[in-house]
């Protein structure tokens, strides 16, 4: 009989280390913002650790507010906190990590810790597992898979935030051995130049009004990325089903008019073209997809089953972002809805180590223009804020046009439970002069805004324009709000401070004047909190990259319009890691191809 393998009666484990963070996260519970998706009670070796920790995540998931006292009270309770010691010994603990600037390593030491003990248990596991001789190889290959999986799963969590010296190191051994990954491009010189190639993980959005040509653009970005290199291309299509698709497809690789492929009257030498192009395209990676109304989460499915059998997936395309369902949530407002999703597609970006191009419809707002060259302000969900306006830091408050530009910074916004916490954000945005209206709630909270820009109300984020006075919106306080003084909550410096949430309803909604007006791009969550009110961003700050497609033909009359040739404007507007600036192509409407600008 062969002997089973052991663990050791001591796993790897730092109790210190434990108690430290313990006390940290009870300390600050702000930071639970950032250890929550990180951490779980299983990284902590001590029982007794393992439940404070659980009874921390449980009120962070459960409360609608959560301060020292609160789990000092909730720790009193379940009797656990003798374990941690007396208050002010808590409270020196865990402001020791925050003063040396140190918490972050000694979550990753816990990590750490919890890896190595999670690999000497599961391997024991396999160990006894494999010399059993009545376990079958399926089974011993399924549970070594989990076991991978888990391992790998931890591991990168524990490198997420790796310190920049082996940042650094391992750059420079990618260049040294020229393994430096390569974008893709899209196959148009001028688009190429001014991007150098799409970056995996980026989240791209290319956006027009209807009937200017987004959809072929894609599709030829597809066929171009396809023909290029040996990766895979995915095209989901919500909105035309796969026949169209390939009529174009066709159309554009044997220069035969789409109208001439749909009528069948085709010459000899037309159908070898046919024949040819549909020889080549064959043989291409070029996935399509035409199931209508689909759901992020079925979309997100359909990526993995391609990586799956596919692992050289380099990028989808989803044609468009208007068309993809909400799963069915009837909690939340379109406005609302669209934020989610994006956010959604950029982790998709990530999580996958692809690029997702997006195609977005711009509002009608670029019709009332005389000027209908589409900006950024056509794509976006919410608008501007007044430059006087006070947005909520740790410390104090400060005007968003006096917010500091090269300067890590976090300022208070809602998360995902609702709670009211410090984020970080990218920049701070001046939009120049616009119209303004002024929101008035019933204790004396206004706000000067555009009217595009939403609020968060009972109701889900609402538009200014869509506000009236039977709504409520949200306003943060501080937590002990019955007896806090309003004008000393405006001063410029206090101490740390836990905010809460209320709705207050509206007094009045009235248009101003025109100002200067500032946005902020929020770096996790798509809200912040200025003058005390909860207020939403735009729908294009997580997109890495942001396209408008215009055609001037489009608005010309037929009688002028040249029917065979046009040139459309591709102005990049966004660029997160590099240049902007606009270039033209020349767009084939009978073939439903986009071709370089002939000179």
């Amino acid at each position: 009989m062969v002997n089973q393998f052991e663990t050791p009666n001591e796993l790897p484990h730092n109790a210190t280390a434990e108690k430290l963070v313990l006390a940290c996260l009870i300390s600050n519970p702000q930071l639970l913002e950032e250890t929550i998706s990180i951490l779980n009670a299983k990284v902590f070796y001590r029982k007794e650790h393992e439940n404070i920790y659980d009874v921390i995540e449980k009120a962070y998931e459960k409360l609608t507010k959560i301060d020292f006292l609160t789990l000092m009270d909730l720790l009193t309770k379940t009797k656990l906190i003798h374990y941690l010691g007396e208050e002010k010994e808590i409270k020196k603990l865990g402001n020791q990590l925050i003063d040396n600037n140190c918490f972050e390593d000694y979550i990753h030491l816990l990590l750490d810790k919890f890896l190595r003990r999670s690999v000497i248990q599961n391997s024991a596991s396999l160990v006894n597992l494999v010399t059993d001789q009545s376990t079958s190889i399926d089974k011993i290959f399924y549970e070594l898979n989990n076991f991978l999986d888990l391992i790998n799963k931890h591991y990168k969590t524990n490198k997420q935030n790796s310190k920049i010296s082996y940042l650094l190191e391992d750059f420079i051994s990618t260049i040294n051995d020229n393994t430096i990954e390569k974008n893709i491009k899209s196959g148009f010189k001028d688009f190429d130049n001014i991007t150098t190639g799409f970056h995996r993980s980026d989240f791209i959005i290319i956006a027009s009004r209807p009937a200017m040509g987004k959809t072929a653009l894609a599709l030829n970005i597809a066929t171009n990325i396809t023909k290029a290199t040996d990766t895979s291309v995915a095209f989901f299509s919500l909105e035309m089903p796969t026949q169209q698709l390939i009529y174009r497809i066709i159309s554009s690789e044997t220069q035969i008019a789409i109208k001439k492929l749909r009528s069948g009257q085709l010459n000899t030498i037309e159908w070898k073209k046919i024949k040819t192009a549909a020889l080549n395209l064959s043989s291409l990676k070029l996935y399509i997809d035409d199931t209508p109304n689909i759901t992020f989460s079925i979309l997100k499915a359909k990526v993995q089953q391609l990586i799956q059998s596919n692992k050289d997936l380099s990028l989808i395309i989803v044609d468009y972002l208007q068309l993809i369902s909400n799963n069915n949530n009837k909690n939340t407002n379109r406005h609302q809805e669209l934020s989610l999703i994006t956010r959604s597609l950029k982790i998709l970006a990530r999580e996958f180590n692809i690029v997702v191009i997006v195609l977005s419809q711009l509002s009608r707002n670029v019709e009332s223009r005389n000027n209908k060259r589409p900006i950024l302000s056509d794509l976006k969900e919410s608008g501007c804020i007044s430059q006087n306006s006070l947005i909520e830091t740790k410390l104090s408050k400060v005007q968003i046009n006096q917010l500091p530009q090269k300067k890590l910074l976090t300022i208070y916004s809602e998360n995902a439970n609702k709670h009211l916490v410090l984020s970080s954000i990218n920049k701070v945005k001046n939009n120049k002069q616009k119209l303004i209206y002024k929101i008035v709630t019933q204790s004396g909270y206004s706000i000067l805004l555009t009217a595009n820009h939403k609020l968060k109300s009972l109701a889900g984020w609402k538009k200014c324009n869509e506000l009236n006075t039977i709504d409520k919106i949200a306003i943060s306080i501080e937590h002990n709000y019955l007896s806090y003084n309003k004008t000393h909550f405006f001063t410029k410096s206090r101490k740390p401070i836990v905010l809460t949430k209320i709705f207050e309803k509206i007094l009045l909604i009235h248009l101003v004047e025109s100002n200067i007006v500032y946005d902020i791009e929020m770096h996790s969550i798509n809200n912040f909190i200025a003058n005390n009110i909860v207020i939403h961003n735009s729908i294009e700050q997580d997109a890495d990259l942001v396209c408008m497609l215009h055609n001037e033909d489009y608005y010309k009359l037929p009688e002028t319009k040249n029917q065979e040739k046009s040139l459309a404007q591709i102005s990049v507007l966004k660029h997160r890691n590099g240049a902007v600036g606009t270039f033209e192509l020349e767009f084939l409407p009978q073939f439903a191809q986009f071709i370089n600008k002939t000179i």
